[in-house]
């Protein structure tokens, strides 16, 4: 058996339905011809037309049966076509969830890294406080305290992974924030471009620390503990002591003093 050759579905079932809708309008003529060779009493006419509604009528089955079979032809292709569609879509799915499964065990890595830093620099505060006798607001303005590199991290976490929703832009839709971030101020809730990074907010609270140990800062820092957005104030400027005057020579008030008071008289 001849394998069957490959039909354009779509293109034979459009032309079996002109076909049969061709067929369909000349049974209709067929039909008004008859009408007229009845009543024309034209029996020869009458059984040719006869002939000729039979063999229409035999081709519009068989472009009914074609049409059909066509038609579940089509259906089938159509199925086909959509468990391949729905096939690729699960596979290019499925690259997406591996690619995020990959993506998950590099921010893993990342995290257990991030951790160790965290706890270094913690290690390293605890190891500079317990070296110096340091006030209790110079520990938290010089990021000796744990809690206060806590805090600075959660305002990094904020500044690199917030995504405010301001509203108001075409298009714009919200995004989820880095989890763990928090804000050094209400103002700031919504420009975590503006917070201080954490490399030059410590950098800041060591070089505080180094001017405390070096005697350039004697009064200690006021609370609260140092906020990313804020800068390291210098130290107070005390006015200048007044210099005294050199040996030999008398204030403007002595010689104020060495004059003789004179009585006025009123007249």
């Amino acid at each position: 058996m001849a394998p069957l050759k490959k039909v354009d579905t779509a293109a034979a079932l459009a032309k079996a339905r002109e076909v049969l809708a061709a067929i369909n309008g000349r049974m209709a003529k067929l039909g008004q011809d008859r009408e007229a060779a009845l009543i024309g009493d034209d029996d020869g006419a009458v059984f040719k037309l006869d002939q000729q509604i039979e063999e229409s009528e035999r081709l519009a089955r068989t472009g009914r049966d074609r049409i059909r079979l066509l038609e579940m032809i089509a259906r089938k292709e159509e199925a086909e076509r959509v468990a391949k569609r729905r096939a690729a879509l699960i596979e290019r799915i499925g690259a997406k969830f591996a690619e995020r499964d990959r993506e998950a065990v590099e921010l893993q890595k990342d995290l257990t890294s991030a951790d160790a830093r965290f706890r270094k620099m913690i290690e390293l505060a605890n190891e500079c406080a317990a070296a110096w006798p340091w006030e209790q607001s110079q520990i938290h303005a010089a990021g000796l305290s744990p809690a206060t590199i806590k805090t600075l991290v959660s305002y990094e976490l904020f500044r690199v992974g917030a995504r405010p929703f301001l509203g108001g832009r075409p298009g714009e839709v919200a995004q989820q924030d880095f989890p763990g971030g928090q804000a050094p101020t209400l103002h700031l809730r919504g420009q975590p471009e503006a917070v201080k990074p954490l490399g030059d907010a410590m950098r800041e609270a060591s070089a505080y620390a180094g001017r405390v140990m070096r005697g350039e800062i004697v009064a200690p820092r006021p609370e609260p503990p140092p906020n990313v957005s804020e800068k390291i104030d210098p130290a107070p400027q005390q006015p200048p002591a007044e210099a005294p005057p050199p040996v030999g020579t008398r204030t403007a008030a002595q010689i104020q003093a060495t004059i003789p008071k004179q009585q006025l008289k009123i007249f």
